[in-house]
Protein backbone atom coordinates (compact mmCIF):
# COMPACT_ATOMS: atom_id res chain seq x y z
CA UNK A 1 0.00 0.00 0.00
CA UNK A 2 2.99 2.31 0.34
CA UNK A 3 3.11 2.74 -3.41
CA UNK A 4 -0.57 3.75 -3.47
CA UNK A 5 -0.02 6.56 -0.99
CA UNK A 6 3.01 7.77 -2.95
CA UNK A 7 0.99 7.56 -6.14
CA UNK A 8 -1.75 9.74 -4.66
CA UNK A 9 0.81 12.34 -3.57
CA UNK A 10 2.30 12.38 -7.06
CA UNK A 11 -1.18 12.84 -8.55
CA UNK A 12 -1.78 15.73 -6.17
CA UNK A 13 1.46 17.47 -7.17
CA UNK A 14 0.91 16.89 -10.89
CA UNK A 15 -2.68 18.12 -10.66
CA UNK A 16 -1.54 21.31 -8.97
CA UNK A 17 1.15 21.89 -11.58
CA UNK A 18 -1.34 21.33 -14.39
CA UNK A 19 -3.78 23.66 -12.66
CA UNK A 20 -1.20 26.43 -12.54
CA UNK A 21 -0.51 25.88 -16.22
CA UNK A 22 -4.22 26.16 -16.98
CA UNK A 23 -4.50 29.38 -15.01
CA UNK A 24 -1.57 30.88 -16.92
CA UNK A 25 -2.41 29.74 -20.44
CA UNK A 26 -6.11 28.92 -20.21
CA UNK A 27 -5.98 26.36 -23.04
CA UNK A 28 -6.08 23.04 -21.20
CA UNK A 29 -9.10 20.91 -20.34
CA UNK A 30 -10.55 21.41 -16.89
CA UNK A 31 -10.61 17.63 -16.51
CA UNK A 32 -6.86 17.76 -15.88
CA UNK A 33 -7.53 19.38 -12.52
CA UNK A 34 -9.86 16.65 -11.27
CA UNK A 35 -8.88 15.06 -7.99
CA UNK A 36 -9.33 11.55 -9.40
CA UNK A 37 -11.92 10.88 -6.72
CA UNK A 38 -9.50 10.91 -3.79
CA UNK A 39 -10.16 12.78 -0.57
CA UNK A 40 -6.93 12.45 1.43
CA UNK A 41 -3.58 13.80 0.18
CA UNK A 42 -0.68 13.29 2.54
CA UNK A 43 2.19 15.18 0.95
CA UNK A 44 3.82 15.70 4.39
CA UNK A 45 3.90 11.92 4.88
CA UNK A 46 2.20 11.89 8.28
CA UNK A 47 0.20 8.68 7.81
CA UNK A 48 0.97 5.04 7.30
CA UNK A 49 -0.52 3.26 4.32
CA UNK A 50 -3.12 1.56 6.50
CA UNK A 51 -4.11 4.83 8.15
CA UNK A 52 -4.37 6.60 4.82
CA UNK A 53 -6.57 3.83 3.43
CA UNK A 54 -8.98 3.95 6.39
CA UNK A 55 -9.25 7.75 6.25
CA UNK A 56 -9.78 7.70 2.49
CA UNK A 57 -12.61 5.19 2.89
CA UNK A 58 -14.25 7.16 5.71
CA UNK A 59 -13.98 10.47 3.85
CA UNK A 60 -15.32 8.95 0.64
CA UNK A 61 -18.28 7.28 2.39
CA UNK A 62 -19.27 10.45 4.27
CA UNK A 63 -18.92 12.57 1.14
CA UNK A 64 -21.19 10.25 -0.83
CA UNK A 65 -23.71 9.92 1.99
CA UNK A 66 -24.19 13.64 2.49
CA UNK A 67 -23.41 14.83 -1.06
CA UNK A 68 -20.69 17.09 0.32
CA UNK A 69 -17.00 16.47 -0.30
CA UNK A 70 -14.74 16.11 2.74
CA UNK A 71 -11.01 16.55 2.08
CA UNK A 72 -7.71 16.39 3.93
CA UNK A 73 -4.43 17.78 2.59
CA UNK A 74 -1.10 17.84 4.44
CA UNK A 75 1.80 19.98 3.22
CA UNK A 76 5.27 20.85 4.36
CA UNK A 77 4.83 24.57 3.69
CA UNK A 78 1.58 26.25 2.65
CA UNK A 79 3.44 29.32 1.29
CA UNK A 80 4.24 27.29 -1.83
CA UNK A 81 0.55 27.61 -2.78
CA UNK A 82 -0.20 31.28 -2.15
CA UNK A 83 1.37 34.70 -2.57
CA UNK A 84 -0.48 36.19 0.41
CA UNK A 85 1.28 34.31 3.23
CA UNK A 86 -2.21 33.31 4.34
CA UNK A 87 -2.99 29.66 5.07
CA UNK A 88 -6.69 30.19 4.29
CA UNK A 89 -5.76 31.62 0.89
CA UNK A 90 -3.58 28.57 0.26
CA UNK A 91 -6.45 26.24 1.20
CA UNK A 92 -8.82 28.10 -1.15
CA UNK A 93 -6.29 27.90 -3.99
CA UNK A 94 -5.82 24.16 -3.48
CA UNK A 95 -9.60 23.62 -3.33
CA UNK A 96 -10.00 25.41 -6.65
CA UNK A 97 -6.95 23.96 -8.38
CA UNK A 98 -7.83 20.40 -7.38
CA UNK A 99 -11.45 21.02 -8.37
CA UNK A 100 -12.67 19.73 -5.03
CA UNK A 101 -16.36 19.63 -4.16
CA UNK A 102 -19.41 17.49 -4.74
CA UNK A 103 -21.84 18.05 -7.60
CA UNK A 104 -22.30 21.13 -9.73
CA UNK A 105 -22.27 23.37 -6.66
CA UNK A 106 -18.92 21.89 -5.58
CA UNK A 107 -20.07 21.63 -1.97
CA UNK A 108 -17.33 20.55 0.37
CA UNK A 109 -14.90 21.30 3.16
CA UNK A 110 -11.12 21.00 3.22
CA UNK A 111 -8.82 20.63 6.20
CA UNK A 112 -5.30 21.76 5.34
CA UNK A 113 -2.27 21.12 7.58
CA UNK A 114 1.04 22.88 6.99
CA UNK A 115 3.85 21.36 9.04
CA UNK A 116 6.55 24.03 8.66
CA UNK A 117 5.00 26.36 11.26
CA UNK A 118 2.16 24.06 12.37
CA UNK A 119 -0.66 25.97 10.67
CA UNK A 120 -4.09 24.66 9.85
CA UNK A 121 -7.00 25.99 7.81
CA UNK A 122 -10.58 24.85 7.35
CA UNK A 123 -12.39 26.15 4.27
CA UNK A 124 -15.91 25.33 3.07
CA UNK A 125 -17.44 26.06 -0.31
CA UNK A 126 -20.95 25.82 -1.73
CA UNK A 127 -24.36 26.72 -0.38
CA UNK A 128 -24.98 23.47 1.46
CA UNK A 129 -21.46 23.29 2.89
CA UNK A 130 -21.51 26.89 4.09
CA UNK A 131 -24.91 26.32 5.66
CA UNK A 132 -23.75 23.13 7.37
CA UNK A 133 -20.34 24.36 8.52
CA UNK A 134 -21.18 27.64 10.23
CA UNK A 135 -18.54 29.83 11.85
CA UNK A 136 -19.38 28.22 15.17
CA UNK A 137 -19.48 24.78 13.53
CA UNK A 138 -15.90 25.22 12.34
CA UNK A 139 -14.90 25.97 15.93
CA UNK A 140 -16.56 22.70 16.95
CA UNK A 141 -14.66 20.82 14.25
CA UNK A 142 -11.35 22.42 15.26
CA UNK A 143 -11.90 21.53 18.92
CA UNK A 144 -12.34 17.91 17.85
CA UNK A 145 -8.88 17.57 16.27
CA UNK A 146 -6.62 20.16 17.91
CA UNK A 147 -5.89 18.10 21.03
CA UNK A 148 -4.78 15.19 18.81
CA UNK A 149 -2.60 17.32 16.56
CA UNK A 150 -0.87 18.99 19.50
CA UNK A 151 0.20 15.52 20.56
CA UNK A 152 1.22 14.61 16.98
CA UNK A 153 -1.65 12.11 16.74
CA UNK A 154 -2.41 12.74 13.10
CA UNK A 155 -4.58 9.72 12.39
CA UNK A 156 -6.69 10.29 15.50
CA UNK A 157 -7.11 13.99 14.66
CA UNK A 158 -8.17 13.32 11.07
CA UNK A 159 -10.59 10.64 12.20
CA UNK A 160 -12.16 13.01 14.73
CA UNK A 161 -12.34 15.70 12.05
CA UNK A 162 -14.24 13.49 9.62
CA UNK A 163 -16.60 12.13 12.27
CA UNK A 164 -17.39 15.65 13.50
CA UNK A 165 -18.04 16.77 9.93
CA UNK A 166 -20.44 13.86 9.55
CA UNK A 167 -22.30 14.96 12.68
CA UNK A 168 -22.62 18.55 11.44
CA UNK A 169 -23.83 17.41 8.03
CA UNK A 170 -26.41 15.11 9.61
CA UNK A 171 -27.74 17.95 11.76
CA UNK A 172 -27.90 20.23 8.72
CA UNK A 173 -29.89 17.69 6.70
CA UNK A 174 -32.29 17.40 9.64
CA UNK A 175 -32.86 21.15 9.42
CA UNK A 176 -30.88 22.09 12.53
CA UNK A 177 -27.37 23.24 11.48
CA UNK A 178 -25.03 23.43 14.45
CA UNK A 179 -24.68 27.08 15.35
CA UNK A 180 -24.21 29.26 18.40
CA UNK A 181 -27.23 29.32 20.69
CA UNK A 182 -29.00 32.67 20.51
CA UNK A 183 -31.42 33.48 23.35
CA UNK A 184 -34.96 34.44 22.38
CA UNK A 185 -34.53 37.90 23.91
CA UNK A 186 -31.26 38.64 22.06
CA UNK A 187 -33.19 40.98 19.79
CA UNK A 188 -35.76 42.58 22.10
CA UNK A 189 -38.86 44.17 20.65
CA UNK A 190 -38.50 47.95 20.22
CA UNK A 191 -39.80 49.78 23.30
CA UNK A 192 -43.12 51.54 22.69
CA UNK A 193 -43.68 54.61 24.91
CA UNK A 194 -46.88 54.57 26.98
CA UNK A 195 -49.19 57.48 27.79
CA UNK A 196 -47.49 57.92 31.17
CA UNK A 197 -44.10 58.16 29.45
CA UNK A 198 -45.37 61.17 27.50
CA UNK A 199 -46.86 62.70 30.69
CA UNK A 200 -43.53 62.32 32.47
CA UNK A 201 -41.71 63.83 29.53
CA UNK A 202 -44.08 66.81 29.48
CA UNK A 203 -43.67 67.37 33.23
CA UNK A 204 -39.90 67.12 32.98
CA UNK A 205 -39.99 69.90 30.39
CA UNK A 206 -42.62 72.04 32.15
CA UNK A 207 -41.51 72.01 35.79
CA UNK A 208 -37.94 73.33 35.30
CA UNK A 209 -39.24 76.07 32.98
CA UNK A 210 -41.93 77.07 35.51
CA UNK A 211 -39.41 77.21 38.37
CA UNK A 212 -36.99 79.24 36.27
CA UNK A 213 -39.74 81.72 35.40
CA UNK A 214 -40.63 82.15 39.08
CA UNK A 215 -36.99 82.85 39.93
CA UNK A 216 -36.65 85.46 37.17
CA UNK A 217 -39.87 87.20 38.19
CA UNK A 218 -38.82 87.28 41.84
CA UNK A 219 -35.45 88.85 40.96
CA UNK A 220 -37.06 91.54 38.77
CA UNK A 221 -39.66 92.34 41.40
CA UNK A 222 -36.97 92.77 44.07
CA UNK A 223 -35.03 95.20 41.85
CA UNK A 224 -38.16 97.26 41.15
CA UNK A 225 -38.86 97.73 44.89
CA UNK A 226 -35.38 99.17 45.51
CA UNK A 227 -36.11 102.30 43.39
CA UNK A 228 -38.21 105.24 44.78
CA UNK A 229 -40.49 106.77 42.19
CA UNK A 230 -40.60 110.61 42.13
CA UNK A 231 -43.98 112.33 41.70
CA UNK A 232 -42.83 115.47 39.85
CA UNK A 233 -40.38 116.16 37.02
CA UNK A 234 -38.30 118.76 38.98
CA UNK A 235 -36.62 115.95 40.84
CA UNK A 236 -35.03 114.64 37.61
CA UNK A 237 -33.32 117.83 36.30
CA UNK A 238 -30.31 119.89 37.32
CA UNK A 239 -30.13 123.42 38.74
CA UNK A 240 -29.77 125.04 35.31
CA UNK A 241 -33.42 124.50 34.38
CA UNK A 242 -36.60 125.59 36.21
CA UNK A 243 -39.96 124.50 34.97
CA UNK A 244 -42.83 126.94 35.23
CA UNK A 245 -45.41 124.20 35.43
CA UNK A 246 -45.11 120.90 37.20
CA UNK A 247 -47.97 118.98 35.73
CA UNK A 248 -46.43 115.97 33.98
CA UNK A 249 -48.26 112.90 32.79
CA UNK A 250 -46.77 109.40 33.14
CA UNK A 251 -46.96 107.74 29.75
CA UNK A 252 -45.20 104.36 30.07
CA UNK A 253 -42.55 102.38 31.95
CA UNK A 254 -39.68 100.62 30.15
CA UNK A 255 -38.07 97.50 31.64
CA UNK A 256 -35.42 95.23 30.12
CA UNK A 257 -35.58 91.58 31.02
CA UNK A 258 -32.94 88.90 30.29
CA UNK A 259 -34.23 85.72 28.71
CA UNK A 260 -33.17 82.53 30.50
CA UNK A 261 -32.70 79.60 28.09
CA UNK A 262 -33.46 76.16 29.49
CA UNK A 263 -32.63 72.96 27.64
CA UNK A 264 -34.38 69.97 29.18
CA UNK A 265 -34.26 66.89 26.96
CA UNK A 266 -35.65 63.48 27.80
CA UNK A 267 -34.59 60.37 25.88
CA UNK A 268 -36.81 57.31 25.80
CA UNK A 269 -35.13 53.93 25.47
CA UNK A 270 -36.04 52.30 22.18
CA UNK A 271 -34.18 49.04 22.74
CA UNK A 272 -32.08 47.50 20.00
CA UNK A 273 -29.61 44.61 19.64
CA UNK A 274 -26.03 43.94 18.59
CA UNK A 275 -24.74 42.07 15.56
CA UNK A 276 -25.85 38.51 15.05
CA UNK A 277 -23.13 36.16 16.40
CA UNK A 278 -24.28 33.12 14.43
CA UNK A 279 -24.36 32.09 10.77
CA UNK A 280 -21.53 31.72 8.28
CA UNK A 281 -19.17 34.43 7.07
CA UNK A 282 -18.68 33.90 3.32
CA UNK A 283 -16.16 35.90 1.32
CA UNK A 284 -16.51 37.24 -2.21
CA UNK A 285 -15.07 33.99 -3.63
CA UNK A 286 -17.76 31.88 -1.98
CA UNK A 287 -15.52 30.43 0.74
CA UNK A 288 -15.92 30.47 4.48
CA UNK A 289 -12.92 29.63 6.62
CA UNK A 290 -11.08 29.36 9.89
CA UNK A 291 -7.36 29.05 10.63
CA UNK A 292 -4.99 28.70 13.54
CA UNK A 293 -2.01 26.87 15.01
CA UNK A 294 -1.78 23.34 16.35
Amino acid sequence: MKWMKRFISIIFIIALLLSVNIIVYGDESSEATRAKGYHVYDEADLLSDAQWSKLETLASDLSEKYKCGLYIVTLNDFTDYTNDYDVISAAENIYDMMDFGYGTGRDGQLLLLSMDERDYAIVAYGDFANESFTDYGKDVVADAFLDNFRNNDWYGGFTDYLNECGYLLEESINGTPVDIMIPDDYYPEPYKPTFMDYVKRFLLMLVPSFIASLIVCAILRAKSKAVHMAVDANRYIGNGLRLMAANEMFLHRAQTRRRLDMDNRVSINTGGGGSHPGGTTVNSSGFSGKSGKF
